[in-house]
Protein backbone atom coordinates (compact mmCIF):
# COMPACT_ATOMS: atom_id res chain seq x y z
CA UNK A 1 0.00 0.00 0.00
CA UNK A 2 1.29 3.49 -0.79
CA UNK A 3 1.60 6.78 1.11
CA UNK A 4 -2.00 8.23 0.97
CA UNK A 5 -4.11 5.53 -0.14
CA UNK A 6 -5.36 4.19 3.10
CA UNK A 7 -8.72 5.53 4.58
CA UNK A 8 -9.31 5.63 8.88
CA UNK A 9 -12.71 5.86 9.72
CA UNK A 10 -14.32 7.02 12.90
CA UNK A 11 -17.64 7.17 13.66
CA UNK A 12 -20.30 4.95 16.02
CA UNK A 13 -20.13 1.37 16.13
CA UNK A 14 -23.12 0.71 13.81
CA UNK A 15 -21.78 3.31 11.09
CA UNK A 16 -18.47 1.88 11.30
CA UNK A 17 -19.51 -1.58 10.09
CA UNK A 18 -21.27 -0.61 7.37
CA UNK A 19 -19.17 1.72 6.44
CA UNK A 20 -16.29 -1.06 6.37
CA UNK A 21 -18.03 -2.95 3.99
CA UNK A 22 -19.46 0.04 1.62
CA UNK A 23 -15.61 1.08 1.31
CA UNK A 24 -14.09 -2.39 0.78
CA UNK A 25 -17.10 -3.41 -1.48
CA UNK A 26 -15.58 0.19 -3.44
CA UNK A 27 -11.95 -1.44 -3.17
CA UNK A 28 -10.86 1.39 -1.02
CA UNK A 29 -8.28 0.07 1.71
CA UNK A 30 -9.61 1.26 4.88
CA UNK A 31 -9.33 0.82 8.84
CA UNK A 32 -11.85 1.09 11.57
CA UNK A 33 -10.04 3.63 14.62
CA UNK A 34 -11.22 3.46 18.19
CA UNK A 35 -9.95 7.09 18.47
CA UNK A 36 -9.97 10.49 17.41
CA UNK A 37 -6.30 10.99 18.79
CA UNK A 38 -5.54 7.93 17.64
CA UNK A 39 -6.49 9.14 14.26
CA UNK A 40 -4.71 12.21 14.41
CA UNK A 41 -1.52 10.80 15.20
CA UNK A 42 -1.57 9.29 11.77
CA UNK A 43 -3.93 11.54 9.82
CA UNK A 44 -0.77 12.94 8.46
CA UNK A 45 0.31 9.91 6.40
CA UNK A 46 -3.03 8.61 5.49
CA UNK A 47 -4.88 9.19 2.32
CA UNK A 48 -8.62 10.24 4.40
CA UNK A 49 -10.46 10.19 7.19
CA UNK A 50 -14.03 9.42 7.35
CA UNK A 51 -15.85 10.67 10.61
CA UNK A 52 -19.31 11.00 11.84
CA UNK A 53 -20.42 14.02 12.76
CA UNK A 54 -22.25 12.84 15.51
CA UNK A 55 -19.21 11.13 17.12
CA UNK A 56 -17.54 14.50 17.87
CA UNK A 57 -17.82 16.20 20.71
CA UNK A 58 -17.15 20.73 20.76
CA UNK A 59 -14.04 19.19 22.68
CA UNK A 60 -12.70 16.90 19.90
CA UNK A 61 -13.85 19.22 17.54
CA UNK A 62 -11.28 22.09 19.24
CA UNK A 63 -8.68 19.14 18.61
CA UNK A 64 -9.55 18.06 14.79
CA UNK A 65 -8.95 22.34 14.67
CA UNK A 66 -5.63 22.67 16.21
CA UNK A 67 -4.14 20.12 14.34
CA UNK A 68 -5.21 20.87 10.90
CA UNK A 69 -3.72 24.45 11.94
CA UNK A 70 -0.42 22.48 12.39
CA UNK A 71 -0.14 21.46 8.86
CA UNK A 72 2.47 22.63 6.11
CA UNK A 73 1.44 24.76 3.09
CA UNK A 74 1.82 21.73 0.83
CA UNK A 75 -0.90 19.92 2.94
CA UNK A 76 -4.35 20.34 3.32
CA UNK A 77 -6.11 16.81 4.99
CA UNK A 78 -9.24 15.36 3.12
CA UNK A 79 -11.81 14.52 5.29
CA UNK A 80 -15.37 12.96 4.66
CA UNK A 81 -18.20 14.28 6.86
CA UNK A 82 -21.20 11.72 7.42
CA UNK A 83 -23.79 14.42 8.45
CA UNK A 84 -25.76 13.91 11.33
CA UNK A 85 -29.67 12.45 10.51
CA UNK A 86 -30.51 16.02 12.56
CA UNK A 87 -30.77 18.93 10.72
CA UNK A 88 -30.40 21.16 13.59
CA UNK A 89 -26.76 19.71 14.09
CA UNK A 90 -24.22 21.12 16.61
CA UNK A 91 -21.57 21.57 14.03
CA UNK A 92 -22.69 24.66 11.62
CA UNK A 93 -20.02 25.36 9.84
CA UNK A 94 -17.76 22.35 8.91
CA UNK A 95 -15.09 24.14 7.27
CA UNK A 96 -13.99 26.12 10.41
CA UNK A 97 -13.57 22.56 11.96
CA UNK A 98 -12.08 20.83 9.23
CA UNK A 99 -10.81 23.50 6.57
CA UNK A 100 -11.10 20.83 3.77
CA UNK A 101 -14.10 18.36 3.96
CA UNK A 102 -16.72 16.83 2.01
CA UNK A 103 -20.14 17.07 4.10
CA UNK A 104 -22.31 13.72 2.67
CA UNK A 105 -25.68 13.57 3.52
CA UNK A 106 -27.67 10.31 4.95
CA UNK A 107 -29.30 9.17 4.42
CA UNK A 108 -26.34 7.45 2.86
CA UNK A 109 -25.93 6.66 -0.69
CA UNK A 110 -22.90 4.31 -1.12
CA UNK A 111 -22.12 4.77 -4.43
CA UNK A 112 -21.60 8.60 -3.53
CA UNK A 113 -19.91 7.82 -0.21
CA UNK A 114 -17.34 5.59 -2.32
CA UNK A 115 -17.29 8.42 -5.04
CA UNK A 116 -16.46 11.06 -2.36
CA UNK A 117 -14.23 8.86 -0.46
CA UNK A 118 -11.89 8.43 -4.10
CA UNK A 119 -12.15 11.79 -4.50
CA UNK A 120 -10.92 12.70 -1.43
CA UNK A 121 -7.75 10.12 -1.83
CA UNK A 122 -6.94 11.21 -5.27
CA UNK A 123 -7.13 14.94 -3.65
CA UNK A 124 -4.43 13.91 -1.08
CA UNK A 125 -2.21 11.66 -3.65
CA UNK A 126 -1.77 15.12 -5.43
CA UNK A 127 -0.93 17.00 -2.06
CA UNK A 128 1.79 14.06 -1.86
CA UNK A 129 3.13 14.47 -5.13
CA UNK A 130 3.01 18.47 -4.53
CA UNK A 131 5.55 17.66 -1.46
CA UNK A 132 8.09 15.42 -3.26
CA UNK A 133 8.19 18.16 -5.98
CA UNK A 134 9.00 20.84 -3.06
CA UNK A 135 11.58 18.75 -1.36
CA UNK A 136 13.19 18.05 -4.87
CA UNK A 137 12.89 21.65 -5.22
CA UNK A 138 15.02 22.15 -2.05
CA UNK A 139 17.22 19.73 -2.69
CA UNK A 140 18.04 20.74 -6.20
CA UNK A 141 18.60 24.76 -4.40
CA UNK A 142 20.76 23.15 -1.90
CA UNK A 143 22.83 21.09 -4.76
CA UNK A 144 22.94 24.55 -6.74
CA UNK A 145 24.03 26.77 -3.64
CA UNK A 146 26.85 24.36 -2.80
CA UNK A 147 28.04 24.27 -6.35
CA UNK A 148 27.77 28.14 -6.58
CA UNK A 149 29.90 28.43 -3.35
CA UNK A 150 32.63 25.94 -4.76
CA UNK A 151 32.62 27.65 -8.11
CA UNK A 152 33.58 30.92 -5.63
CA UNK A 153 35.78 28.91 -4.00
CA UNK A 154 37.81 27.45 -6.73
CA UNK A 155 37.75 30.97 -8.58
CA UNK A 156 39.47 32.46 -5.26
CA UNK A 157 42.19 29.58 -5.53
CA UNK A 158 42.72 29.74 -9.22
CA UNK A 159 43.03 33.65 -8.76
CA UNK A 160 45.75 33.06 -5.98
CA UNK A 161 47.10 29.95 -7.95
CA UNK A 162 47.91 32.35 -11.13
CA UNK A 163 49.44 35.16 -8.58
CA UNK A 164 51.84 33.28 -7.48
CA UNK A 165 52.46 31.03 -10.79
CA UNK A 166 53.48 34.48 -12.39
CA UNK A 167 55.69 35.49 -8.96
CA UNK A 168 57.59 32.81 -9.14
CA UNK A 169 58.20 32.87 -12.98
CA UNK A 170 59.47 36.51 -12.40
CA UNK A 171 61.47 35.00 -9.98
CA UNK A 172 62.77 32.11 -12.34
CA UNK A 173 63.55 34.77 -14.78
CA UNK A 174 65.42 36.87 -12.93
CA UNK A 175 67.41 34.25 -11.04
CA UNK A 176 68.35 32.06 -13.93
CA UNK A 177 69.23 35.32 -16.01
CA UNK A 178 71.32 35.97 -12.79
CA UNK A 179 73.42 32.57 -13.01
CA UNK A 180 73.30 32.13 -16.52
CA UNK A 181 76.88 32.43 -18.24
CA UNK A 182 74.75 32.95 -21.88
CA UNK A 183 71.52 33.46 -23.66
CA UNK A 184 71.16 29.85 -24.98
CA UNK A 185 72.24 28.53 -20.99
CA UNK A 186 69.58 31.00 -19.98
CA UNK A 187 66.80 29.74 -22.18
CA UNK A 188 67.63 26.50 -21.68
CA UNK A 189 67.26 26.86 -17.46
CA UNK A 190 63.97 28.82 -17.84
CA UNK A 191 62.62 26.48 -20.64
CA UNK A 192 63.17 23.25 -18.26
CA UNK A 193 62.06 25.03 -15.06
CA UNK A 194 58.85 26.41 -16.83
CA UNK A 195 58.34 23.15 -18.22
CA UNK A 196 58.46 21.53 -14.35
CA UNK A 197 55.79 24.19 -13.27
CA UNK A 198 53.58 23.50 -16.15
CA UNK A 199 53.94 19.74 -15.56
CA UNK A 200 52.76 20.25 -11.76
CA UNK A 201 49.92 22.26 -12.79
CA UNK A 202 48.68 19.55 -15.21
CA UNK A 203 48.78 16.85 -11.99
CA UNK A 204 47.23 19.51 -9.81
CA UNK A 205 44.22 20.44 -12.32
CA UNK A 206 42.94 17.21 -12.39
CA UNK A 207 42.61 17.05 -8.58
CA UNK A 208 40.88 20.24 -8.61
CA UNK A 209 43.71 21.77 -7.12
CA UNK A 210 43.34 19.80 -3.81
CA UNK A 211 46.03 17.00 -4.00
CA UNK A 212 48.76 15.69 -5.99
CA UNK A 213 50.59 12.28 -5.77
CA UNK A 214 53.65 12.49 -4.95
CA UNK A 215 54.53 9.75 -7.00
CA UNK A 216 52.83 11.03 -10.07
CA UNK A 217 54.84 14.76 -9.57
CA UNK A 218 58.48 12.47 -9.36
CA UNK A 219 57.18 10.40 -12.64
CA UNK A 220 56.90 14.19 -14.23
CA UNK A 221 60.56 15.15 -13.95
CA UNK A 222 62.26 11.61 -13.82
CA UNK A 223 60.57 9.45 -16.17
CA UNK A 224 62.46 10.41 -19.29
CA UNK A 225 65.67 9.32 -17.58
CA UNK A 226 64.50 5.39 -17.62
CA UNK A 227 65.92 2.41 -15.73
CA UNK A 228 68.58 5.37 -14.44
CA UNK A 229 65.85 6.26 -11.73
CA UNK A 230 64.65 4.49 -9.35
CA UNK A 231 61.59 5.46 -7.02
CA UNK A 232 60.62 3.96 -3.78
CA UNK A 233 58.14 4.92 -1.17
CA UNK A 234 54.43 4.56 -0.25
CA UNK A 235 51.31 6.25 -2.14
CA UNK A 236 51.32 9.54 -0.16
CA UNK A 237 48.99 12.58 -1.42
CA UNK A 238 50.61 15.80 -1.40
CA UNK A 239 48.67 19.21 -0.72
CA UNK A 240 48.70 21.37 -3.65
CA UNK A 241 50.71 24.03 -1.49
CA UNK A 242 53.42 21.11 -1.05
CA UNK A 243 53.32 20.19 -4.52
CA UNK A 244 55.07 22.91 -6.49
CA UNK A 245 57.98 23.54 -4.49
CA UNK A 246 58.59 19.56 -4.44
CA UNK A 247 58.07 19.30 -7.86
CA UNK A 248 60.42 21.64 -8.34
CA UNK A 249 62.96 20.33 -6.63
CA UNK A 250 62.78 17.38 -8.48
CA UNK A 251 63.47 19.41 -11.32
CA UNK A 252 66.34 21.08 -9.91
CA UNK A 253 67.84 18.11 -9.02
CA UNK A 254 67.49 16.28 -12.01
CA UNK A 255 69.31 18.43 -13.96
CA UNK A 256 72.18 18.65 -11.84
CA UNK A 257 72.22 15.19 -11.99
CA UNK A 258 72.51 15.38 -15.96
CA UNK A 259 75.11 18.08 -15.75
CA UNK A 260 76.92 17.08 -13.16
CA UNK A 261 76.13 14.03 -11.55
CA UNK A 262 75.19 10.67 -12.06
CA UNK A 263 72.47 11.18 -15.04
CA UNK A 264 75.61 12.52 -17.03
CA UNK A 265 77.43 9.05 -16.81
CA UNK A 266 76.69 5.78 -18.75
CA UNK A 267 75.62 3.64 -15.87
CA UNK A 268 74.89 6.40 -13.48
CA UNK A 269 71.96 6.12 -10.96
CA UNK A 270 69.82 7.62 -8.85
CA UNK A 271 67.42 6.32 -5.67
CA UNK A 272 64.91 8.30 -4.58
CA UNK A 273 63.19 7.18 -1.75
CA UNK A 274 60.35 8.73 0.56
CA UNK A 275 59.07 7.33 3.97
CA UNK A 276 56.28 9.08 6.72
CA UNK A 277 57.88 9.59 9.85
CA UNK A 278 55.08 10.12 12.76
CA UNK A 279 55.99 12.90 15.10
CA UNK A 280 53.76 14.04 18.68
CA UNK A 281 53.00 17.22 15.91
CA UNK A 282 52.78 16.05 12.78
CA UNK A 283 53.93 13.60 10.14
CA UNK A 284 57.11 14.30 8.31
CA UNK A 285 57.61 13.49 4.49
CA UNK A 286 61.48 11.97 4.44
CA UNK A 287 62.94 12.32 0.94
CA UNK A 288 66.14 11.25 0.50
CA UNK A 289 68.34 11.43 -3.47
CA UNK A 290 71.28 9.28 -3.39
CA UNK A 291 73.37 9.53 -6.43
CA UNK A 292 75.46 6.31 -7.88
CA UNK A 293 78.16 5.34 -10.13
CA UNK A 294 78.31 8.79 -11.49
CA UNK A 295 81.76 11.06 -11.99
CA UNK A 296 83.76 11.97 -9.02
CA UNK A 297 81.59 15.24 -7.05
CA UNK A 298 83.68 18.43 -6.23
CA UNK A 299 82.07 20.35 -3.81
CA UNK A 300 81.22 23.68 -5.31
CA UNK A 301 82.62 27.38 -5.08
CA UNK A 302 79.75 28.83 -5.43
CA UNK A 303 76.09 28.40 -4.77
CA UNK A 304 73.96 27.82 -8.07
CA UNK A 305 70.28 28.95 -8.21
CA UNK A 306 69.30 24.99 -8.09
CA UNK A 307 70.84 24.84 -4.74
CA UNK A 308 69.20 28.31 -3.95
CA UNK A 309 66.23 27.54 -4.83
CA UNK A 310 65.96 24.17 -2.93
CA UNK A 311 67.56 25.63 0.32
CA UNK A 312 64.88 29.09 -0.06
CA UNK A 313 61.37 27.82 -1.65
CA UNK A 314 61.70 24.68 0.39
CA UNK A 315 62.36 26.25 3.57
CA UNK A 316 60.43 29.22 2.74
CA UNK A 317 57.12 27.33 1.26
CA UNK A 318 57.31 24.05 2.36
CA UNK A 319 59.00 24.65 6.26
CA UNK A 320 60.95 21.85 4.76
CA UNK A 321 64.82 21.19 6.34
CA UNK A 322 67.66 20.15 3.59
CA UNK A 323 70.65 18.18 4.27
CA UNK A 324 72.97 18.18 1.21
CA UNK A 325 76.18 15.98 1.06
CA UNK A 326 78.44 16.50 -1.92
CA UNK A 327 79.88 12.86 -1.19
CA UNK A 328 82.56 11.96 -3.50
CA UNK A 329 80.21 9.18 -4.42
CA UNK A 330 77.34 11.04 -5.61
CA UNK A 331 75.06 13.64 -4.25
CA UNK A 332 72.89 13.06 -1.38
CA UNK A 333 70.13 15.36 -0.56
CA UNK A 334 67.52 14.45 2.30
CA UNK A 335 64.26 17.01 2.25
CA UNK A 336 62.30 16.80 5.87
CA UNK A 337 58.69 17.95 4.92
CA UNK A 338 56.31 18.36 7.41
CA UNK A 339 52.70 17.15 6.57
CA UNK A 340 49.07 18.36 7.00
CA UNK A 341 46.98 16.22 9.77
CA UNK A 342 44.92 15.18 6.55
CA UNK A 343 47.71 13.70 3.99
CA UNK A 344 46.71 10.12 3.22
CA UNK A 345 49.26 7.23 2.41
CA UNK A 346 48.79 3.56 1.42
CA UNK A 347 51.39 0.62 2.58
CA UNK A 348 54.69 0.76 1.20
CA UNK A 349 55.53 -0.17 -2.40
CA UNK A 350 58.83 -0.20 -4.75
CA UNK A 351 58.95 0.70 -8.24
Amino acid sequence: MELGDQVLIYTGPADADDLMVILQDGGVECERIASLDALLDRVKMIGAAVIAEHALSPAEQAKVRACVDTQPPWSSFPFVLLAAEDTGSCMPDPLAVFGAVTVVPRPLDPRSLVTNVRAALKARQRQFWVRELLDNRTQTRERLEHSERRQRLLIRELHHRVKNTLATVQALMGSTARSALSVEEFRQALLGRISALSHVHEILTEDKWQEAPLRALFLSELSSFGDSIRLEGPDVMIPSHLAVPLAMAAHELAANALRYGALSAPGGRVNVSWSIEPTPERDILRIQWREEKGPPLPVPTRRGFGTQLLERVLRQQAAADIEIDYNPAGLRVTMSVPLPQRTHFHLFEET
